[in-house]
């Protein structure tokens, strides 16, 4: 059969063979192939449409690479932006769940679009991807993400069906796709403190979720939160090494349980300019029994720095509050 790269040479007319190899090639990555020409993946899905104007595979993928302002010529002249291309790939594949869901994330939270005779928001387009394709686990994150956080939605079919909120939307995501750190992270913010549920068969709190998340990957945001949810409270992470070993490089390990302040610390080390996670530090820093306001405000002045990144108006709201 041969390579993916050996099928799109050895048929360049073969829409299938350039999608595919877009697939597989790495974001930055750009192949050369034997006549010289560099293609990366955008060019590659490109080319696709442009050899197969109705292969809908192809538009949702090139949509995908598309930043929200940006356009993209075919070699008919014709111009396309992201949103473009999602209508495309519905109009010549109604039943594309992924399309839908796509479409949905383009959308801001109070944003109305006209899509095959109907207008959708972002969560009736989350909820028609699930109703195409119940064993989407995206869809279901996506979907409680667009959730506020004591809505419901009425979801048909499936084993997630009727009257559910962004818990339970997350719990079925993670019954799906049980190694998503993310999902673990956003299943512990909708608990309350001292708040337990039933997962994986094991009664879980607040704590244990943000652990199994970071479990499944460190990640800057979530060892913030559950800092912040600790306070001086310690945990232990499973595959952690100790804070000596972490913040000293220290050869003996040492107690591997980590406090909320250390987690703070080992969070800003990670990311030391994210706004969320600057944000949760700030919040750290407020909660204290002696709240340190003027090292919460530089935190969250170093957050709004951060220019056009996510959470930094909420930042600047945080900000406003201390001067």
């Amino acid at each position: 059969n041969g390579s993916l790269e050996e099928r799109s040479l050895i048929d360049p007319e073969n829409a299938v063979a350039h999608c595919n190899l877009g697939v597989v090639l790495g974001d930055h990555e750009v192949l050369r192939t034997k006549d010289g020409q560099l293609w990366d993946k955008r060019s590659l899905y490109v080319k696709a449409i442009e050899l197969d104007p109705s292969y809908a595979f192809a538009y949702n993928n090139l949509a995908v690479l598309m930043a929200p302002q940006e356009w993209v010529r075919l070699a008919d002249g014709s111009c396309w932006d992201r949103r473009s291309l999602y209508f495309a790939a519905l109009q010549l594949d109604p039943g594309y769940a992924v399309a839908y869901n796509n479409l949905a994330l383009s959308l801001g939270f109070q944003e109305r679009v006209q899509c095959l005779d109907a207008f959708w928001d972002r969560r009736a387009l989350h909820q028609k991807a699930l109703e195409l394709d119940p064993r989407h686990c995206c869809a279901y994150r996506d979907l409680a993400l667009a959730l506020r956080p004591k809505e419901t939605v009425l979801l048909q079919g499936g084993q997630c069906h009727g009257n559910v909120g962004r818990r339970e939307l997350l719990l079925e995501a993670i019954r799906l796709e049980p190694s998503s750190a993310e999902n673990y992270r956003l299943l512990a913010e909708t608990l309350q403190k001292d708040e337990e549920l039933m997962l994986n068969g094991v009664q879980m709190g607040k704590t244990q979720v943000f652990v199994r998340s970071l479990e499944l990957d460190v990640d800057p945001v979530t060892c913030a939160q559950l800092g912040v949810h600790l306070g001086p409270d310690s945990c232990r992470v499973k595959g952690w090494s100790s804070p000596a070993s972490w913040f000293s490089g220290a050869a003996e390990e040492g107690d591997n349980s980590w406090t909320g302040t250390q987690l703070i610390e080992r969070a800003l080390q990670l990311a030391p300019t994210r706004p969320d996670v600057l944000m949760a530090a700030a919040t750290f820093e407020l909660e204290r029994p002696r709240a340190d306001r003027t090292k919460a405000r530089q935190l969250l002045l170093v957050a709004v720095a951060q220019g056009g990144r996510p959470n930094v108006a909420a930042a600047a709201g945080r900000l406003a509050l201390l001067m």
